[in-house]
């Protein structure tokens, strides 16, 4: 135990120095102080290698640092130590590739951007064997020698070796850099031309969707304009069977109201089977009369025989007088009468029909005698 009068030293109060910060770049130290500005730390921190032009080109991952929502931002001491140690594992990478590198340090927020908003490429060339700091070997102006540069203990030979070896190292490792440069553009121009060939697929894509669109509105559209035109088709036939008809009936019409022959030029009957044969087609001359009009001539029987079809022709030039209808009429057969309904429409045999009614209504013969 101490007596009253001894005085009781107090222990005095051991404190602990912090280390400085003390980045071995500088540059990368500044860059995560930029990066942490403010009070919300960023996504997350990786570090890539980087290829290609203006190093765009992602690589192998080599580090990441993740930071969870709503960290605080580090101290600057811890930045520092953060900066050291990434750049400790680029170097432990580039000399594991054993060629010059350039590393990216990629910063994330996807509150800003969807990729990385800010970076910084550090290039680094393989350190020295004894892991020194420094590029490919540590020692002089040729970066081979002792400790100090000094090549005075070794041969001239030895010497004209090291420094050879040391420039063919430099001149490999621009050349590596210059051939990385060089596909890193390459593989850009290809990207470039894909992505300008894929715009053009899918343009031409595009382009074959709206015209195969076009096409099958067209045959949608066919169905009505087949309609279209067969009713057009029957207009036309229908106005040209009145026309033949009003040019058949006008004079049977007026010699019959006047009860004489008033029109002028060919009698009523030429004139009515002019206009009946004129209204027929092709095809309906062909199987009534046998006729032709291709060749102009009779190639086959038709529903009227020769004869008839001859007097036909007579009584529409006038050649033949107009009593000859009343024996062609007697001379056409019910069967024929039945078969000319089927070829011939009813507006074309009806001035003839009418023209006949009326010689027999002039004659005072009975109606029913004229053919159905």
């Amino acid at each position: 135990m101490m007596s009253e009068g001894t005085h009781r030293r107090e222990r005095p109060e051991i404190r602990k120095s912090l280390q400085p910060p003390d980045p071995q770049n500088h540059s990368l130290a500044d860059f995560l102080e930029k990066a942490f500005a403010g009070d919300q730390c960023p996504e997350k921190i990786e570090v890539r290698q980087m290829f290609g032009a203006g190093c765009k080109q992602k690589g192998p991952m080599v580090e990441e640092y993740p930071y969870k929502p709503g960290t605080k931002a580090p101290s600057k001491e811890m930045l520092g130590k953060l900066a050291n140690e990434v750049l400790r594992r680029c170097h432990e990478d580039c000399d594991g590739v054993k060629r010059p590198m350039r590393y990216g340090v990629l910063v994330y927020d996807y509150h800003r951007r969807d990729d990385y908003f800010r970076r910084l490429i550090i290039p680094l060339s393989p350190r020295g064997v004894d892991g020194a700091d420094g590029d490919s070997l540590d020692g002089g102006e040729d970066g081979f020698g002792g400790d100090d540069g000094d090549l005075s203990g070794m041969s001239p030979r030895e010497r004209f070796l090291l420094r050879f070896l040391g420039q063919a190292y430099s001149h490999n490792e621009k050349m590596s850099e210059q051939f990385h440069d060089s596909i890193g553009a390459i593989i850009d121009r290809q990207e470039r031309r894909i992505e300008q060939q894929d715009r053009t697929h899918d343009a031409l894509i595009e382009k074959n969707f709206r015209l195969l669109e076009i096409v099958e509105r067209s045959l949608s559209l066919e169905h009505e304009r087949k309609q279209l035109e067969k009713w057009t088709d029957l207009k036309v036939h229908a106005a040209t069977d009145a026309l033949t008809m009003v040019r058949g009936l006008v004079p049977v019409i007026a010699n019959h109201f006047a009860g004489r022959e008033v029109m002028e030029g060919p009698s009523a009957v030429a004139l009515a089977v002019k206009s009946f044969i004129e209204s027929l087609d092709p095809e309906q001359a062909l199987a009534a009369f046998g006729y032709d009009s291709e060749k102009n001539k009779y190639t086959q029987d038709g529903v009227f025989s020769r004869e008839q079809s001859a007097l036909f022709s007579r009584l529409a030039t006038g050649e033949a007088p107009d009593e000859a209808i009343d024996a062609l009429v007697a001379s056409i057969k019910p069967e024929q009468m039945i078969a000319a309904r089927q070829i011939f429409r009813e507006a074309q045999l009806l001035p003839l029909l009418a023209l006949v009614q009326n010689r027999f209504e002039k004659k005072g013969a009975a109606t029913s005698t004229v053919p159905q």
